[in-house]
């Protein structure tokens, strides 16, 4: 009995879709996680498309799949993920999109840090501290804790609190730092890091704290009908990746290393 079980998980996994059944996926341009076209925002770097897409195209393009990539703002990406108009989102803390579903397997480790300019002082020494910049931040994003309950409790005060809602809001954040709108940002590292080096801004921003990280999954919209086969693909699938040593090669492509 557990042996024909096992075949039919098998054969489930391997299946190919009919008539190259399309998955709209909604990215964000996060390098090294998603990395969009220079050209073209809208859509990922053909060459270097960041170890998520990889991951995905790897697991659902190889089985049949047709992948549509969409970028909304973060925001507005969660809510039409919610209601249907998107299939899937990357990559949502499970704080962030309570709504989809997850998987059980994480497609990477969030976390948050800020940056300041070179010649600020300011170091993150827990929230009363936040009380001293004028904090510039993705609007959608989750902290949590109590960073977050800063944020709702302040979010009408304009001196403290700079939400940014737009798809390039690395950019425009970190001009925002260096013309002095704002003194602080509040992001993940390993793109804000990306950004800076790549932009070879080094001599104008640090580092300045982190929080604690958390872990971020592709999820899925839980008006498909396909949402729990999908999340058990990808469980399957990248649990498979890991055995071959594949995952491991992918992130190393981006200067990064497995969390496990």
């Amino acid at each position: 009995m557990k042996k024909t079980v096992l075949i039919t998980i098998i054969l489930l996994f391997h299946l190919s879709p009919s008539n190259a059944e399309t998955i709209n996926i909604n990215f964000d341009d996060w390098c090294p996680y998603c990395c969009s076209d220079a050209e073209n925002p809208k859509i990922p770097n053909t060459e270097k498309p960041g170890y998520q897409l990889e991951i995905i195209n790897r697991i659902f393009r190889q089985k049949g799949y047709d992948i549509k990539y969409n970028s909304l703002p973060w925001a507005r990406a969660v809510k039409e993920a919610s209601k249907g108009r998107l299939d899937a989102l990357l990559s949502p803390s499970k704080s962030e999109a309570p709504d989809l579903i997850f998987p059980e397997e994480e497609i990477g480790i969030l976390g948050w840090c800020f940056y300041t300019g070179k010649k600020n002082s300011w170091n993150y020494k827990g929230v009363a501290s936040l009380k001293q910049v004028r904090l510039g931040f993705l609007h959608g994003n989750n902290f949590d804790g109590e960073v977050q309950a800063y944020i709702e409790k302040n979010r009408d005060d304009h001196m403290l609190i700079h939400p940014e809602f737009g798809t390039d809001w690395i950019e425009k954040n970190f001009n925002r730092l260096a013309m002095g709108r704002i003194t602080a940002v509040l992001d993940e590292p390993f793109t804000l890091d990306y950004f800076i080096k790549t932009n070879n801004l080094n001599n104008q921003f640090r580092k300045a704290g982190c929080l604690e990280g958390q872990k971020m999954y592709i999820a899925f919209s839980p008006k498909n009908p396909m949402a729990e086969k999908y999340a058990e693909m990808f469980d399957y699938e990248i649990r498979e990746l890991r055995k071959s040593g594949a995952f491991e090669k992918i992130l190393s492509a981006y200067g990064l290393s497995d969390w496990k």
